[in-house]
């Protein structure tokens, strides 16, 4: 069998617009997120993730601990299935939402949420928690 290789994984700062009546800016506070890719293509993300989630508008902020871990499966067409655990924040169209718990997401090939289903935890929506 050939051995998973593991690598740092990067995250970005970003500014989501269009979700909520404010822009949420995410900063990255804390990122030790290792990617291990497995012989068969499958990916899991783990280690720690913390990032600040903040008002643009006022200020307020949340922090949240999001550090997984995340499986991903590509399929041929590009497309992927990933299976999230524990605290995340996750976007699905048009919503910016903190789960926990077992949550399932499928991608189209250009790696957009085409369908999120969560299997237990609890969802908050972020637009409520700054607002």
């Amino acid at each position: 069998a050939i051995p998973p290789t593991h690598e740092p994984v990067s995250f970005a700062d970003r500014t989501f617009a269009g979700q909520c009546s404010f822009d949420v800016h995410r900063e990255v506070l804390v990122n030790r997120s290792i990617l291990t890719i497995f012989s068969n293509g499958e990916r899991l993300t783990t280690g720690t993730f913390k990032e600040r989630l903040t008002n643009l508008s006022t200020g307020e902020f949340i922090d949240v601990n999001a550090s997984g871990p995340i499986l991903a499966v590509f399929h041929e067409d590009g497309s992927s299935s990933e299976q999230l655990r524990g605290r995340q924040f996750v976007r699905p169209p048009g919503e910016l939402l903190i789960t926990t718990g077992k949550v399932l997401l499928e991608r189209d090939p250009a790696g957009n949420i085409v369908s999120f289903t969560q299997l237990g935890g609890t969802t908050q929506d972020v637009c409520e928690l700054l607002a």
